[in-house]
């Protein structure tokens, strides 16, 4: 989302990091300078919260159109953007894991040219158990003109004509039971345990995840839902604290709704450690991936 000078910028933080630039800060002087690095620290924050107010609208656009014409009620959802849509093509993979996220379905997004040629970005959850890889269900299929990427996450084309009977084979071949996400995970813990000195290890090393070594991956189970607080300016992200540990979900208002409405049930949740440190206390965080509400078994012992 940044602009052709703001990215030269950054190719030089990364080759010449100590490299004189003219300053762009605002009130700068003609003659003032700064490092490619300081620079490009300060405008790729600028920059990612012009792309997140973009991708925010955008959302709400493409979430419009998924209900008014019902396309959540296919097995994959496929999205037409429009040019009065005004959504930067940068934003579509972006865009398309958000309805991922939201819908649990694999998602097609894209643009029709004059050729009569729909093409923009595939994702899916490589979760979904039986759906593997989405771009070789699509290729499978035999209707796209083509598929480039990964299993998915990549970028496709269709011809227009064929749109309708992709949406028909999807809904033919894949069941809802394809989506239910089977996770490999490093722990299995219960949430009515104290777990924090545990968790607290794993969140304190992200230095030693990368390419090829995975951040652990954790289930926690049975957690009350006594200590709940809705958060952000639209009240649309939610933490949940207990033992010690705060469950965290940011901009999902079906979970906000869920857990609100579900207070008597225990909630098992799916996701990463993280450290959260504010005014020099630590707490430890669980970033919610994935969750499950459950009826608290406990209720009927007798």
């Amino acid at each position: 989302m940044g602009t052709i000078q703001e990215k030269e910028t950054m190719f030089y933080c990364f080759i010449e990091p100590n490299k004189a630039m003219p300053s762009s800060k605002r009130g700068a002087k003609p003659g003032d300078i700064e490092y490619a690095a300081d620079q490009t620290a300060r405008i790729s924050k600028n920059a990612k919260s012009r792309q997140d107010r973009l991708k925010d609208q955008a959302i709400g656009i493409v979430d419009f159109k998924i209900q008014k014409d019902g396309l959540d009620e296919n097995n994959i959802i496929l999205v037409e953007l429009d040019a009065c849509d005004n959504i930067p093509q940068e934003l579509t993979g972006l865009i398309a894991m958000n309805v991922v996220s939201k819908y649990h379905k694999p998602v097609m997004i894209g643009r029709r040219n004059n050729a009569n040629l729909i093409q923009g970005s595939i994702r899916s959850d490589g979760n979904f158990a039986g759906l593997p890889s989405f771009k070789k269900f699509l290729e499978d299929s035999g209707l796209v003109t083509y598929t480039a990427g990964h299993d998915n996450a990549a970028g496709w084309g269709l011809n227009g004509d064929k749109l309708n009977a992709l949406i028909s084979y999807a809904n033919k071949k894949l069941k809802a039971e394809d989506f239910e996400n089977c996770y490999r995970v490093d722990y299995i813990l219960n949430g009515e345990e104290y777990n924090d000195e545990l968790l607290e290890t794993l969140a304190s090393h992200p230095e030693y995840f990368g390419n090829h070594i995975d951040e652990p991956t954790i289930v926690i189970e049975n957690i009350p839902l006594m200590n709940i607080m809705a958060m952000g300016a639209n009240k649309d992200s939610m933490k949940i604290s207990y033992n010690g540990i705060d469950y965290v979900k940011f901009k999902d208002t079906d979970f906000v709704e869920k857990i609100t409405n579900n207070r008597a049930k225990k909630l098992t949740v799916y996701g990463r450690a993280n450290l959260n440190e504010w005014m020099g206390k630590k707490s430890v965080q669980i970033f919610i991936t994935d969750y499950e509400l459950k009826e608290d078994s406990s209720k009927y012992d007798f």
